[in-house]
Order: C-alpha cells, then sequence, then structure tokens
C-alpha cells in the first residue's frame, strides 16, 4: 500500500517538474536566427503574455 502512494507522489512531482519547463519553453525564443520550433497544440495556454 505504501509503494501505490509512493507512485501517485512521484509522478505528481513529475508532471510538475514537466509543466514549469514547459511554461518556461513556451516564454522564450530560440537564440539562433534560423530555428524555431512549431509549438504543440494547446501550449499557446501557458504563454505570459
Amino acid at each position: 500500500m505504501r509503494t501505490r502512494n509512493l507512485k501517485k507522489e512521484v509522478g505528481r512531482k513529475v508532471a510538475d517538474i514537466a509543466k514549469k519547463i514547459a511554461v518556461v519553453e513556451v516564454n522564450s525564443t530560440c537564440p539562433l536566427i534560423a530555428f524555431q520550433p512549431k509549438l504543440p497544440t494547446g501550449a499557446e495556454k501557458l504563454r505570459k503574455f
């Protein structure tokens, strides 16, 4: 039973980290002039501007 709670907690932490990384990536531009990858659908919701 304890391992189930541990799995849920680790899953939540991984999801939180992934969301924070996505927010940083959406709000920054590529430092290279010629390459700016397209954003995945739904990523526009994470923009802060």
